[in-house]
């Protein structure tokens, strides 16, 4: 396995967390690796079907879910989207804005399971 070479290393983790759209609609999703620039997650045929609204724009939602007890409420743009099966697909999240205290409970999540710190099954949602 080779090592992580990103600025921002991902933790692999399983946290429930919804997409809420600008029109009203959510999706219910698993992240699936965190990083302090973004995350990847992971949802069923509704995740396959979410497009860009306006051609040639970047998609933009709201992420929200929970570390440690918190809420984390993010709005941030997909990088990617792969379909990995017929009903399942990954996509690739980039952090537009984080409140800045949000950002430190992340930041602590992050750093306690890259040090090894915290058994990866306690990460809960």
């Amino acid at each position: 396995m080779h090592s992580d070479r990103r600025l921002a290393p991902r933790v692999p983790c399983e946290i429930a967390a919804e997409i809420d759209m600008l029109f009203g609609d959510s999706i219910d999703v698993q992240i699936i690796d965190l990083s302090i620039s973004g995350c990847q997650i992971r949802g069923d045929q509704r995740l396959t079907r979410l497009d860009s609204i306006a051609t040639g724009a970047p998609l933009e939602f709201s992420l929200n879910f929970g570390l440690d007890g918190c809420p984390i409420h993010t709005f941030c743009r997909m990088i990617y989207k792969r379909r990995e099966t017929q009903s399942w697909c990954a996509m690739g999240l980039r952090w537009n804005s984080v409140p800045e205290h949000q950002m430190e409970i992340l930041q602590r999540f992050i750093n306690e399971r890259l040090s090894g710190s915290v058994v990866q099954s306690s990460a809960r949602a």
